[in-house]
């Protein structure tokens, strides 16, 4: 049979098994009922409404066109087989939804009339193009090909709807949307939109997977064991749990990530800036947010590898808590980290110029393989370690514990406790402690700032000195300076120089009440109180001066005040006054009328021998007690010092007192040993200094 035309009227084409046309069918233009099995040569043109009787099959077996140019309706299972176009011009199922709807691999679906309804599947094998805006519903929809057209695709689908080819790769459709029954099944590779892509449903990735649109968003679950790569101007939405392979977003527009979980067994690399909408676990390895991370919400990572911060996190909107794993490291390369609560890193932090703040939690960065550099830190408890030098500036209500391999600069205010070690040097900047400041380091510990410390004050160094005298420092506590003595391998010991308003030695560390090795001790100890008022004072618990220098001209002991020395309100200054142990020259510096009276107490079988820079009626000095009315002095170059000091102390600079100096230097004295003990001859101690001319350097006589 050849070419088959109907009329205007109403037509009925019924296929019968194994009948086919050589030629065509053309309905003529009026409506159509098919059924069965119709199989033509060429074309087939339904320009009328059809109405499907029967399942119905048509097949153009030399890849005929094959169109419907209006409507198709019918509960009925509709079949298209050719290797041509077929045309769906008008709406499919609209009036009574079609069974279902299939189209062989060969050719290709031209979806013109808005929308394919079906109660079962639609299964499209061959490419399709969209000419309208279209809405597929269905249960189990397929395109098995490829899909494209400049018009929105919306899939109502309570089963699994299945991409099996690249969406929009050819020519983008404007948007896509599935409804929130069902799943969809990526398994493409692509899918390419002009506007958003909204994804209801579960989405499962069957392959590697780009998204392009602008405004996607993932409003369930995203699965696969595949790489995800997400390219939106706009902000990708992420709001249901998602596990793949890696997950990547483009650096334009930003990712909102609100289902509280994104797990991936490779990286996962956020080039644009991430928000929050729900307490976030990030499971990856390697993970990288290039840009900011804002939200009011908890952020935990778990990454075996490298995690990056390549932007401010919580600079918008500060995170509720931040929180790392203990294994792989973190890279911080950005210059501030905020949250409201707690920061804790558990794995080793590299940064440099960072800021972490907290406003109502603790910092915990404890890892010993940390690298800072340099650190500010706000929060509620704090406590950092370092693998290296670190410079770090405080701001704690609670209490700090900082810890560096090298040398190590403090700096800032904490409410409680300060405790710091360093396996270096050690510097102190402006620091106000509320608690006490408790320091230990293996180099000197010096200070650059005035330190304010509210409780007791315990530094201690195993090489190297501690001088914290650039400012007046104040000190509310007690005070424990430990320095190496001159004795054992340690050499020639060192120097413990303080100032304070107020000085009283301690006895116990106020970090641990065990370690009782307290004091000040060091081979050569200067304390100094230079405020009118200030005392050196005891407070009823006093520890020991232990300076173990040898006896010369460069005193083991230096007293510097204008206030009283010991506490004058006891009757019994031997148990409360200022401990001394040394066999060294005490110097004590201040020459005015009001100074107080020198309150010492210490071993009656070690005298210690005196150097006053001022005139010592000036001064009382009691040494268990006993009142001194003259220095105790050995040396002839101390009795020079003192027969100049209080012979001719007006004109010390001039001739006479040269040579009277000279004369003593070279014949030696006899001198009192100190109150209640007999005289000794001590003509060799300093006459070995042969002729010389006597001259006066910082209140201390000495050759010229």
């Amino acid at each position: 049979m050849g070419n088959l035309t109907g009329g205007t009227g109403v037509d009925s084409f019924t296929g019968a098994g194994g009948s086919s046309l050589s030629g065509a069918i053309n309905d003529g233009g009026g409506a159509t009922a098919l059924s069965g099995t119709i199989q033509t040569a060429g074309n087939q043109t339904y320009t009328g409404a059809v109405t499907l009787n029967a399942a119905t099959t048509l097949t153009s077996t030399a890849g005929g066109a094959i169109n419907f140019g209006s409507t198709v309706n019918g509960a009925k299972t509709l079949a298209v087989n050719t290797a041509g176009t077929t045309t769906f011009g008008g709406i499919v199922g609209g009036t009574t939804a079609l069974t279902s709807l299939t189209t062989d691999a060969g050719g290709s679906t031209a979806i013109n009339g808005g929308a394919v309804t079906t109660t079962a599947a639609q299964t499209y094998n061959d490419a399709v193009t969209l000419g309208a805006a279209t809405t597929i519903t269905g249960v189990g929809n397929t395109f098995a090909s490829t899909v494209n057209g400049a018009q929105a695709l919306s899939i109502i689908d309570s089963g699994t709807a299945t991409f099996g080819g690249a969406v929009g790769g050819t020519t983008a459709l404007t948007s896509l949307t599935t409804d929130a029954g069902g799943s969809t099944a990526i398994n493409g590779g692509a899918v390419t939109t002009t506007a958003a892509q909204t994804y209801n449903d579960a989405v499962t990735l069957g392959a590697a997977t780009t998204i392009t649109g602008v405004g996607n968003t993932f409003a369930s679950t995203v699965n696969g064991a595949q790489a995800l790569s997400i390219i939106d101007s706009g902000t990708t939405t992420l709001g249901g749990a998602v596990s793949v392979t890696s997950l990547t977003t483009d650096a334009g527009g930003s990712t909102a990530i609100n289902g509280g979980a994104v797990t991936t067994t490779a990286a996962q690399t956020y080039n644009d800036a991430v928000t929050l909408g729900a307490a976030t676990t990030i499971t990856g390895v390697g993970n990288t947010f290039a840009s900011t991370v804002n939200g009011a919400q908890t952020l935990s990572i778990i990454d075996s590898g490298t995690t990056t911060f390549g932007g401010i996190v919580g600079g918008a909107t500060p995170l509720t808590s931040l929180t790392t794993d203990a294994a792989g490291t973190t890279v911080i390369s950005t210059t501030r980290i905020a949250t409201t609560g707690s920061q804790t890193y558990n794995d080793a932090v590299t940064g440099n110029g960072l800021t972490l703040a907290t406003s109502g939690g603790a910092v915990v960065a404890a890892n010993a393989a940390n690298d800072f550099g340099t650190l500010a830190v706000s929060g509620t408890g704090i406590q950092i370690s370092d693998a290296n030098a670190l410079s770090i500036a405080l701001t704690d209500a609670g209490n700090s514990v900082i810890r560096a391999v090298g040398a190590l600069a403090i700096s800032g205010n904490v409410t409680g406790n300060l405790t710091s070690t360093a396996g270096g040097a050690t510097t102190l900047g402006a620091t106000t402690v509320g608690g006490y400041l408790d320091a230990t380091a293996a180099g000197a510990i010096t200070q650059s700032g005035l330190l304010n410390v509210t409780g007791n004050l315990w530094a201690m160094t195993t090489s190297g000195n501690i001088l914290l005298n650039n400012f007046t420092n104040v000190l509310g506590g007690t005070v424990s300076l430990i320095a190496p003595l001159s004795h054992g391998a340690l050499g020639a010991g060192s120097d413990v120089w303080l100032t304070a308003n107020a000085i009283k030695v301690g006895t116990v560390r106020p970090s641990n009440a065990a370690d009782t090795n307290v004091g000040i001790t060091a081979a050569r100890v200067t304390i100094e109180a230079p405020n009118g008022g200030s005392t050196i004072q005891a407070d009823g618990k006093q520890g020991l001066i232990t300076a173990d220098a040898s006896f010369s001209i460069t005193p083991s002991l230096k007293i510097l005040a204008n206030g009283v020395i010991g506490d004058l309100a006891t009757a019994n200054p031997t148990s409360v006054g200022l401990g001394v142990q040394t066999s060294g020259l005490v110097m004590v510096v201040g020459d005015a009328a009001a100074d107080g009276t020198i309150m010492l107490f210490g071993d009656d079988k070690i005298q210690p021998k005196y150097e006053f820079s001022g005139d010592p009626k000036h001064r009382s000095v009691k040494y268990n007690g006993v009142e001194a009315t003259n220095a105790q002095l050995t040396g002839a170059l101390d009795a020079a010092y003192l027969d100049i000091r209080n012979q001719t102390t007006e004109i010390r600079e001039s001739g006479f007192a040269k040579e009277n100096a000279n004369k003593v230097l070279r014949r030696g004295v006899v001198t009192s040993a100190g109150p209640g003990q007999p005289a000794v001859d001590d003509s060799t101690g300093m006459a070995s200094a042969g002729m010389c001319d006597g001259k006066f350097n910082n209140g201390r006589l000495t050759c010229q």
